[in-house]
């Protein structure tokens, strides 16, 4: 499968048909979520876009609910306890990693 990739922030309406109907066909899915490179689109972009997603990647930390389109930006990784402790090779349970 080749991926559509663009690192415009503006894409036309003929682009995003071609990419939206192959995800439909290989995927058998129905997108809704748009995830721009990174995170930049133009306000004509965004227009068409909405046209077809119902969601919207956007800056970190940002919550925007449109009369077409919501855009939620993305958080910061934190890593979790278990995490730390799988790293270091101790366990919070009785089971040890390598042992």
């Amino acid at each position: 499968m080749r991926a559509l990739i663009t690192t415009d922030k503006s894409i036309t309406n003929d682009s995003l048909i071609e990419g939206y109907g192959k995800i439909q066909k290989v995927l058998g899915v129905l997108p809704i979520t748009y995830i721009p490179p990174y995170n930049e689109v133009s306000l004509e972009s965004r227009e068409i876009i909405s046209n077809y997603f119902r969601i919207i990647s956007g800056e970190q930390g940002i919550i925007k609910e449109g009369e077409k389109i919501a855009e939620i930006g993305y958080t910061e990784k934190r890593e979790a306890k278990n995490e730390k402790a799988w790293k270091s090779g101790y366990s919070s349970g009785s089971f040890q990693a390598g042992s």
